[in-house]
């Protein structure tokens, strides 16, 4: 449930307008940073935010910002969410084999 909330504190920071279902799509900057690999990039993000999947966010690929070799799709079943609103960003947190043990993701609209 505090993923959720970090989710919507963002949403709520940013003045996010949601479309016909409540969803939020927008540019952001992504910075994934793991043991494996770092990227940072400018892709679409999508928020998904009410239904079966609320809470889970989807993020296009772009650049080298691939699902060969990221996580592209994040769930609060698996992942932790942390607002910094002092920063405006979204910390998505986890960890997997694909990325080499722990991972982290910060998104900052721009």
């Amino acid at each position: 449930m505090d993923s959720i909330l970090a989710m919507t504190d963002f949403v709520e920071a940013l003045s996010l307008e949601g479309g016909s279902l409540g969803h939020s799509d927008f540019r952001i900057l992504v910075e994934y940073k793991s043991s494996l690999r770092n990227v940072t990039e400018i892709t679409t993000a999508t928020f998904i935010r009410n239904g079966y999947n609320d809470g889970e966010i989807k993020l296009a690929e772009n650049g080298e910002l691939n699902s060969d070799n990221y996580h592209m799709d994040f769930t609060p079943s698996y992942q932790v969410y942390a607002f910094n609103s002092e920063e405006c960003t979204l910390i998505i947190t986890g960890s997997s084999g694909k990325m080499g043990g722990n991972y982290k993701v910060k998104l900052k609209k721009i």
